[in-house]
């Protein structure tokens, strides 16, 4: 509404105010006075009354709407709740048994607790020299109790040779795993599906058809969290489509028969010509290509941004003991690199990702105790930087912007619409940047965004608090992903998050 509404203090002075001009002599200027206690009771009942008419407000309006009004809007524009999913997460289950034995993609495991059904994805997955590999697992199951804690112990359904039994839960598998869809999603959904409601087979059609739990009574076997529909890309009237789960990288991708399950679902509801097998209907094999991204920025002296120590000569790598998580350097350790202070490493020697990570302790003139145990152990050569307060919050935006998510404008930085949830909504955030689709060049098949964007990547850094003077340093210029032509265009290309890393400028 345009009128401004007042708070619960402004309320209650303007009362203080104006009984005071009507008795003068009243001690209402006195705190916690009778009447000074009586006023404050009376602006709060005020107070009520606005947040009700602005809570009304927001529900008479579809994309403020949320609880049981999102529900009915979205009934009244035939878009239907979707039901419950299940949890999945990149590297999460550590598989232990001989060296370069291959553990295989969907091999199934079981929770011996919830009776929970697993499989591993994105395979297969070689066990390493130290005797273990970390997996991608996806749960079959759906609903929260599919989500797992760090130590959680899962057990093969059927043996591999040279493989332990059970397997270890080393990441926390907390994407997806809803027992409902998410507010957030849904309102998105209805918002579309207002914006465009769709003509009995065109792209918004194509969209409500894939993201639905069900349509006109038919399941869909396969919960999609986003797609993309490619209008006339193998011809005129043809169809194709790219789905993807929520998550990061690769995890993303529909797995094993789940592309196949959902163009037989949507061969049911499009119009004839589409519907045949070995039609003009596609749902396409989405190939990710990870790009890095380095950004340097400087910070406006704020403590809360500060940088943890000085890294004006980074100390490069020398030796890593994974046992120890020693980290020992070609050099002295920074004197203000002390417990606590966090860094990031660039990796030369080794594929870092950017992470940040923490100094357990100094454990001699030239060496470092990290806390945290890397993805890929430090290697000689590897630089190290500072952190700062701001660098893990900052790196996780972008990461969510890489991997599909809109990035909203929170009250001193950015945020991913995963991480914001309801408030996005009920806070009327507004969005910062638009989330990576798959290839799209030039715009030629739809509205969304499939370039990675040196012009994006400067926005969410600088729009945090404290921010001065980002650089992109990698990518050099904007990064289109690939879109392949026949006959290999069964496939799309989409940009995921490579190494991201933040340091000073």
């Amino acid at each position: 509404m345009s009128y401004p509404v007042p708070s619960l203090e402004k309320i209650h002075r303007f009362a203080i105010s104006f009984w005071k001009s009507l008795n003068p002599t009243s001690d209402v200027l006195i705190k916690f006075s009778y009447h000074w206690k009586r006023l404050l009771a009376y602006a709060a009942v005020q107070a009520d009354q606005h947040a009700h008419v602005l809570a009304a407000q927001d529900d008479v309006m579809p994309d403020t709407a949320l609880g049981s009004t999102l529900l009915r809007w979205s009934k009244a524009v035939g878009i239907k709740q979707r039901g419950a999913t299940g949890a999945r997460k990149a590297k999460a289950l550590r598989v232990t048994g001989t060296a370069a034995t291959p553990v295989a993609n969907l091999a199934q495991l079981i929770d011996p607790i919830t009776g929970n059904l697993f499989q591993i994805v994105n395979g297969p997955f070689a066990i390493g020299a130290g005797g273990t590999v970390d997996c991608d697992i996806a749960a079959i199951s759906t609903g929260s109790s599919t989500r797992l804690l760090v130590g959680a112990s899962l057990s093969f359904v059927t043996p591999i040779p040279f493989v332990k039994s059970t397997a270890t839960i080393v990441l926390p598998v907390d994407q997806d795993g809803f027992d409902i869809e998410q507010e957030p999603s849904l309102s998105n959904r209805m918002q579309d599906a207002f914006a465009d409601p769709g003509t009995g087979a065109s792209a918004a059609d194509f969209e409500k058809w894939t993201l639905d739990t069900s349509t006109r009574d038919i399941v869909n076997p396969v919960t999609v969290a986003s797609c993309y529909v490619y209008a006339s890309r193998q011809g005129l009237g043809s169809v194709d489509i790219a789905a993807f789960h929520s998550g990061t990288g690769a995890e993303r991708n529909l797995i094993g028969t789940e592309p196949t399950l959902l163009l037989g679902y949507l061969q049911q509801l499009v119009p004839i010509q589409l519907g045949a097998n070995g039609g003009a209907l596609r749902v396409l094999t989405t190939v990710i290509e990870t790009k890095a991204v380095e950004i340097t920025f400087t910070t406006n002296g704020d403590p809360a941004v500060a940088w943890d120590w000085d890294d004006s000569a980074p100390p490069v790598v020398l030796a890593y003991n994974a046992t120890t998580k020693a980290l020992q350097f070609t050099g002295p350790v920074p004197t203000t690199m002390i417990a606590g202070k966090r860094f990031v490493v660039r990796g030369v020697g080794s594929a870092q990702d950017g992470a940040v990570f923490t100094v357990d302790t100094v454990s001699a003139s030239d060496t470092i105790l990290v806390r945290e145990t890397p993805t890929v152990n430090f290697a000689a050569t590897d630089v190290l930087y500072a952190a700062s307060p701001i660098t893990a919050s900052l790196r996780d935006a972008i990461i969510g912007y890489m991997s599909g998510d809109d990035i909203y404008a929170d009250t001193n930085g950015p945020i991913r619409a995963s991480t914001a949830g309801t408030r996005a909504i009920s806070s009327k955030l507004r969005v910062l940047v638009y989330g990576l689709g798959p290839s799209n060049p030039i715009g030629a098949y739809g509205q969304w965004n499939g370039t990675l964007s040196r012009t994006d990547l400067s926005a969410i850094v600088n729009y945090a608090a404290g921010v001065r003077k980002p650089t992109i340093v990698t990518p050099a210029t904007d990064v289109d992903s690939t879109d392949y032509l026949a006959p290999n265009d069964t496939q799309i290309g989409y940009i995921g998050p490579g190494a991201i890393l933040l340091r000073r400028g």
